[in-house]
């Protein structure tokens, strides 16, 4: 029975540094499990007197979760360049000929937000973990259409754990990968709980971010009214089946939360458009990249504030910030004016 598998068997047939990360990423996750349950971690919320280069104040859980990542790539042996949202300059985890891979063999670039939605983590809200993992040794001029793979971590009342693997070759519109997720056991084990995830081309859940800009960015305004005036847009004719009257908002101030919600639910769309007053906050390298690879992986799409996808947006610097809406295409869609609203102002 395929659900009887775990992570460790799943990725075998990865390239073997690829397969390294991968599970160094999971170790890592399990890891940060552990920080946010502990007793002490009755102050994982604690606000330290530390900002990261992007200005935002840090807690406790952002720098023990952050080093756990960097302990466990660090550990692979094939990392070449490896940065997080709490330290975003690069740096090699290969310290020197010895310890690095063979010759020829490949290395990895890995990006990762190490607590997303650690801004509510002090009320037990659902957060979570983001992690790209690029080909190659430097990350400057790629974009998400060049990842080898990538991965989400959720810590709620299970942590889960969604990896997208290629499984093609080339660039596409729609990413030739698998999306896996795989549960935390009580023994430690990763147990595959759901096999190929897929999104379905509309639904009707959504999760609206950044709603502050809809005092300046009336096509955004104008959309989160019309779903809850409206019902969802549909894929198919219904058959004479009952429509609902509006849309279901799902919201809980953390990315990866959101997001996860949309994949376990099959559809909904997450979107984060941005305005002159209220820029979005989301980091390219460290979180919208990896989601947008995953999603599009899922059968989803994405789109950033030019109207393109996330998938063809190259990664100029680490401080790189951008509008992001992801999740069924039909609904993602019907987000086009609202996303594109600060470009045209």
């Amino acid at each position: 029975m395929a659900l009887s598998c775990n992570l460790a068997r799943d990725v075998e047939r990865l390239e073997p540094n690829l397969r390294r990360v991968i599970l160094a990423v999971a170790d890592a996750v399990a890891q940060c499990a552990t920080i946010l349950r502990e007793d002490e971690g009755n102050e994982a919320g604690t606000t330290e007197s530390t900002e990261n280069a992007f200005g935002d104040t840090q807690c406790s859980a952002d720098l023990r979760t952050d080093e756990a990542f960097f302990a466990a790539l660090r550990n692979t042996g094939c990392v070449a360049c490896a940065c997080s949202e709490e330290k975003p300059e690069p740096v090699s985890l290969v310290s020197g000929p010895g310890d690095g891979p063979p010759a020829g063999s490949p290395t990895y670039c890995v990006a990762w937000d190490p607590l997303d939605g650690s801004s509510v983590v002090d009320a037990s809200f659902a957060v979570g973990s983001i992690v790209a993992v690029f080909p190659g040794n430097t990350l400057l001029g790629r974009t998400a259409n060049e990842l080898a793979a990538a991965a989400y971590a959720v810590y709620g009342p299970r942590t889960v754990l969604v990896v997208a693997t290629r499984h093609g070759q080339g660039r596409s519109e729609t990413v030739a990968a698998v999306v896996q997720e795989y549960v935390l056991t009580n023994s430690g084990r990763w147990r595959l709980s759901r096999a190929n995830v897929r999104l379905s081309p509309a639904s009707m859940f959504y999760a609206p971010a950044n709603v502050r800009c809809c005092a300046d960015n009336e096509a955004y305004r104008a959309l989160l009214v019309s779903w809850m005036m409206v019902s969802p847009p549909t894929a198919a004719p219904c058959d004479g089946a009952a429509q609902p009257k509006s849309m279901t908002m799902r919201y809980s101030g953390a990315l990866v939360a959101d997001v996860h919600h949309v994949l376990t639910k099959g559809g909904g769309v997450f979107v984060c458009p941005s305005s002159a007053a209220a820029p979005s906050k989301l980091r390219l390298v460290f979180e919208a990249a990896a989601i947008a690879f995953i999603v599009h992986a899922a059968g989803g799409t994405s789109l950033d504030s030019s109207g393109q996808t996330l998938l063809e947006v190259r990664i100029d610097s680490y401080q790189q910030r951008t509008a992001l809406c992801v999740g069924s295409s039909l609904l993602v869609a019907q987000c086009k004016d609202a996303m594109k609203w600060a470009r045209k102002s």
